[in-house]
């Protein structure tokens, strides 16, 4: 495990070369080693009190007993995190258990996103849509969850059993994988037949995604601007043509002009 200092060194480094005012952990174990991690955000803190313009920091954060604890959501608020990514990936506690082996409740989840609220910290949850052994209800569930949690942001797509892992192998045991995988339909479309949760609404449940959680929080325009650039990013088609279309001289000068 790398030293603090040695991180230190590193964030002063980017901090001189490059002109962004984030730097982003991307780590998964950051609270494994509580001292660590005290000391880390100690000298965070102290780096940032000698700069004019404070540095802002965000990580990776998974939820177990040991980081459940409010001092080092403390010690992230010194140090200047302003946000944390939650690999929640389904609401239902039952596929986290027995299918992603992540035994934490959804009140620990719950837990977790109010303490960092309470500390200053925006929230972003990555979440799978169509994990083997999941249903529609499943679904509603994470839907229900991050409704509840309302995150500033989230990664959502589409399970897609990468070759090597344990939860392909699960596939191809359970018969889900019926041919060679496409891999343009990677994380935007189904690639496996699920009992209890067809290819038709695994599509829709991606694409209304955010209309299916924000509605009623956000503004109307907002979440259908949001849902119909998933419906063109999930069209390889559709996703071609819109690429071509923004790249045209007069769409490219009028955001140019609406950039200034």
């Amino acid at each position: 495990m790398r030293s603090p200092e040695n991180i230190l060194r590193e964030v002063a480094m980017l901090y001189k070369s490059y002109p962004h005012r984030n730097i982003y952990f991307e780590i998964e174990t950051i609270t494994l080693n509580k001292p660590w991690l005290l000391e880390l955000c100690n000298q965070l803190a102290a780096f940032n009190s000698t700069q004019e313009h404070p540095v802002f920091f965000g990580c990776n954060f998974r939820i177990s007993p040991q980081s459940l604890d409010e001092n080092l959501f403390v010690a992230f608020e010194k140090a200047n995190f302003n946000r944390i990514n939650i690999g929640l990936e389904s609401g239902s506690e039952r596929i986290r258990h027995e299918v992603l082996k992540r035994n934490y409740s959804n009140d620990d989840f719950l837990h977790a996103v109010s303490l960092a609220r309470n500390h200053g910290m925006k929230i972003h949850v990555y979440n799978m849509i169509g994990l083997p052994g999941e249903s529609l209800s499943d679904h509603k569930e994470t839907i229900l969850l991050n409704r509840r949690s309302q995150p500033e942001g989230h990664y959502t797509g589409i399970f897609y059993p990468y070759p090597g892992t344990e939860l392909y192998d699960v596939c191809l045991q359970q018969g889900l994988i019926s041919k060679v995988l496409d891999t343009k339909k990677e994380r935007m479309q189904s690639v496996i037949e699920l009992p209890n949760f067809s290819k038709k609404q695994i599509r829709r449940a991606y694409e209304w995604f955010d209309y299916n959680v924000y509605s009623g929080y956000k503004p109307l325009w907002k979440t259908v601007i949001l849902v119909t650039m998933v419906k063109v990013r999930s069209s390889p088609t559709i996703n071609y043509l819109f690429r071509k279309i923004i790249q045209l001289p007069w769409l490219r000068h009028l955001r140019a002009q609406l950039a200034k």
